[in-house]
């Protein structure tokens, strides 16, 4: 950890917060704006972090962001590679592997290559980074939903889709809260968390009576049986695989269990679908 200086951090991110446009993200341009560029808190929604946080980081304030987080905030704002560096530098970390995106992109023939099984990459709080066609129409078309809700996490529990396709229920349920405790253990500080769990608890009463449980468990590999609307039953075998250059990203593949799960994988991708 070298030294920061948190005042030119502060400085930097909002010099370029006002640089970039609501139409560059994809945000309407209309309404009054008292600064130019982004407001702090489309920042912070871009990044997964809290309004109050971002806040915390432009005033300068000793925060201690980590590197994954400065990561997010970096994609927020598009900066390129050398800008996230320096950035990373002014929080007085030492730059590292590229931000997620630029990762996963390496990663994608390795998901594509695993058709016709589901593969994901997701970071710690279960956000989809990248994932190949049968991951996409495993359960119902994850582009349907907007970026910032493709989250495994909180479509399981606020999607009505989702939350059917588990054949276990709530004893499934149970599991995704107990392994995701697991990993929030390692990453609890992360900002981005605190808004993710307390979207899920106003969202979702069982996820709050879940979570309160205070169940943990911490597995590598499990079994999963999902039913698919299109093609029924699958019975699937999950394993998880941490990404070398990327520790807190992880590759999660579905593999069959049965000769007829195999042979209805090969037909969950939409037609329309299947040659893109």
């Amino acid at each position: 950890m070298g030294t920061r200086n948190n005042a030119e951090l502060a400085r930097f991110l909002r010099t370029r917060r006002e640089q970039v446009t609501p139409q560059q993200v994809g945000l309407a341009a209309g309404g009054r704006r008292r600064t130019p560029g982004l407001r702090r808190e489309e920042v912070a929604a871009r990044a997964s972090v809290g309004t109050t946080w971002y806040t915390w980081v432009e005033q300068g304030r000793d925060v201690n962001p980590s590197p994954e987080v400065l990561c997010a905030v970096a994609d927020a704002l598009l900066l390129d590679p050398g800008e996230r560096d320096h950035v990373l530098r002014l929080a007085g970390h030492q730059p590292g592997p590229p931000a997620a995106d630029t990762v996963a992109d390496t990663v994608q023939p390795v998901l594509d290559a695993l058709l016709p099984n589901p593969a994901v990459v997701l970071n710690a709080r279960g956000d989809m980074v990248r994932y190949n066609r049968a991951f996409r129409f495993l359960i119902t078309d994850v582009e349907e939903f907007a970026p910032e809700d493709r989250n495994c996490l909180w479509l399981d529990f606020t999607d009505e889709l989702w939350l059917g396709a588990y054949a276990a229920d709530r004893q499934e349920l149970e599991a995704v809260v107990a392994r995701t405790r697991a990993i929030y253990a390692g990453s609890h500080a992360d900002p981005p968390w605190k808004p993710l769990l307390d979207r899920l608890q106003a969202a979702s009463p069982l996820f709050a009576q879940l979570w309160h449980a205070g169940l943990v468990l911490d597995a590598a590999d499990w079994e999963k049986t999902i039913r698919n609307p299109l093609v029924g039953e699958l019975r699937l075998q999950v394993s998880t695989f941490n990404l070398r250059d990327r520790p807190s990203l992880r590759m999660l593949t579905y593999l069959p269990r049965d000769e007829q799960t195999r042979e209805r994988l090969t037909r969950i991708v939409p037609p329309e679908h299947r040659g893109a």
